[in-house]
C-alpha cells in the first residue's frame, strides 16, 4: 500500500522542526512563518486542514526548540483545546478510503498526544496543560451523557 502524502501538513511540521532548531528565531518571524493561516479569532475560523496541521506544528515546534515562546503559545493551544467542541469543522484533508476514523477523532487524539509531551516536557505548564484537557473530557463525558439521555427519552416515548 503507497502511502497518502500530505504536502501541507509535512511542510508545515517540517517547517516547525526548522524554526526551532534555529536559535535566532524570533517571535514575529515564527508568527509570520508557522502561525500565519491563524486568524487572531479562533472561535470565528474553520478548523479545516491547514489550521489543524498549523496548531500541531505549535506543539512540534515547542517541542522541538525546548519550550521556546512557551509563555506565548501554551495558551494558544489550551485556549484551542477549550473552544474545539463549538469551532465549525472542515474535513478537507487527504481521503484515505480505509480509514474510517472521523477527523474529529484523529485530530483530538493527536492534538492530546502532543499538549501530553507538552506537559511532560515543560513543568511550568503543566498544571494547565492537564487541567484543559481534565476539562476537555469532562465535557466530552457530559456531552455523551446528554445524547445517551435523549437516546432514552425518545425510546421511553415511543413505547407509551
Amino acid at each position: 500500500m503507497k502511502d497518502i502524502d500530505d504536502f501541507v501538513f509535512k511542510n508545515i511540521q517540517c517547517s516547525a522542526i526548522c524554526l526551532a532548531k534555529i536559535e535566532k528565531t524570533g517571535l514575529r518571524e515564527l508568527r509570520r512563518t508557522l502561525l500565519n493561516g491563524l486568524s487572531e479569532d479562533l472561535e470565528s475560523q474553520p478548523l479545516n486542514h491547514n489550521v489543524r496541521s498549523t496548531l500541531i506544528g505549535i506543539g512540534n515546534f515547542l517541542l522541538y526548540s525546548r519550550g521556546k515562546f512557551a509563555d506565548q503559545l501554551v495558551p494558544l493551544l489550551i485556549k484551542t483545546l477549550a473552544i474545539l467542541p463549538q469551532l465549525k469543522w472542515v474535513d478537507d484533508g487527504l481521503l484515505n478510503k480505509k480509514d474510517r476514523v472521523p477527523v474529529q477523532e484523529q485530530f483530538a487524539f493527536c492534538f492530546n498526544t502532543v499538549l501530553s509531551d507538552l506537559a511532560a516536557h515543560l513543568p511550568a505548564h503543566r498544571d494547565a496543560i492537564i487541567s484543559a484537557q481534565i476539562d476537555a473530557l469532562a465535557c466530552a463525558v457530559t456531552s455523551i451523557l446528554e445524547i445517551l439521555e435523549d437516546h432514552e427519552n425518545i425510546g421511553s416515548s415511543k413505547c407509551i
